[in-house]
């Protein structure tokens, strides 16, 4: 398994898999690159290999993930190292990433202390985009 290089944008979003010859609905949680954080109903074993639509913000069709592999389940809760995703595929993820990592920063801009005076974590907290 490859290390974490990475941090992953918070963006929970609808997504579908096929797993096991039977399809899955569930949602991605957390994405870079390399993978993700996905939650579903189904439960789904560490070292199986899903096939996932990804329905992110403002992409016109959702972004395939013709292999990835499950690298821990706990749960409703598994994460899924992406192992092939077509050409146009890589070039759309990276758009992707590249275009919310800066709208990700802006919005951290300005947030000069770890919590707020009312006690938030704002590190913690989902931007929904």
């Amino acid at each position: 398994m490859t290390p974490r290089y990475q941090k992953r944008l918070i963006i929970p979003s609808r997504a579908v898999f096929m797993f096991e010859s039977q399809g899955g609905d569930g949602r991605i949680l957390n994405i870079n690159g390399t993978g993700g954080l996905m939650e579903s109903p189904m439960q789904v074993h560490r070292g199986a290999y899903v096939a996932l639509k990804l329905f992110l913000p403002h992409l016109l069709s959702p972004l395939l993930v013709t292999l990835a592999a499950v690298r821990w389940a706990h749960g409703s809760q598994f994460g899924v190292e992406f192992i092939q995703l077509p050409e146009k595929e890589q070039h759309v993820m990276k758009q992707f990433l590249a275009r919310y990592s800066v709208h990700l920063a802006a919005e951290w801009q300005g947030r000069g202390r770890f919590s707020e005076a009312n006690g938030q974590n704002w590190h913690l907290n989902s931007f929904h985009l």
